[in-house]
């Protein structure tokens, strides 16, 4: 069975029989823009879903060098759509995606969104007290709080972080940012332990 993606890509891409030569043109391009809508659906449909990463990595280079930039900006309002549905999260302000910078932007705040934290993941828990790594993350996180909240603030403020991650960092619901925040601490589980125990041989 095809998943919607596969759908996407071959509903609009079998050729029909008895295609006259001079359709040949038309064909290509529904055959074009049926790969550019299983690129994009690729991406949209895994907001939020355990295996984004590998997904997104499959197409994102395709969308970038073969979309155009209307192609592109459609796709960026699209991908703030599927943020809000799937993470509750809307950025303040009205953003545009007018030329590559801008829409590069909004690719980079996806990947941070999505996996790309763990850098910052770590960080959070490096101020955070405990001896033993807790074996229920969720519940720690929601335990503590105030105090990641506290930590999250102090890094978006000395972090230099890029535009709209600090904009996320400063404007999310505090209780979605803490379930964010557990969720991408459970995925990243193997750095922080691997920076704890780095830590505490520097002691």
């Amino acid at each position: 069975m095809f998943d919607q993606d596969e759908k996407i890509l071959l509903g609009n891409s079998i050729p029909l029989p008895e295609v006259d030569i001079d359709e040949n043109i038309d064909e290509e391009t529904d055959q074009e823009n049926a790969l550019k809508g299983y690129w994009f659906a690729t991406i949209l449909n895994r907001i939020g879903e355990s295996d984004f990463k590998s997904n997104y990595l499959t197409v994102i280079d395709d969308i970038k060098n073969s979309s155009p930039i209307e192609e592109q900006k459609r796709f960026c309002y699209a991908i703030l759509e599927k943020i809000d549905e799937v993470h509750n999260f809307e950025f303040p302000i009205m953003l545009e995606f007018d030329n590559l910078d801008q829409i590069n932007s909004l690719y980079k705040f996806l990947e941070f969104l999505e996996y790309n934290y763990e850098e910052f993941i770590c960080t959070i828990w490096k101020f955070l007290d405990y001896d033993i790594f807790p074996n229920s993350i969720e519940d720690f996180c929601k335990r503590n709080n105030e105090i990641i909240i506290k930590q999250i603030d102090e890094q978006t403020k000395f972090g230099f972080y890029p535009n709209k991650i600090s904009v996320f960092l400063k404007t999310y619901k505090r209780e979605d940012l803490i379930d964010w925040f557990y969720k991408a601490s459970i995925e990243a589980r193997s750095q922080i332990l691997i920076k704890k125990l780095e830590e505490k041989r520097n002691e």
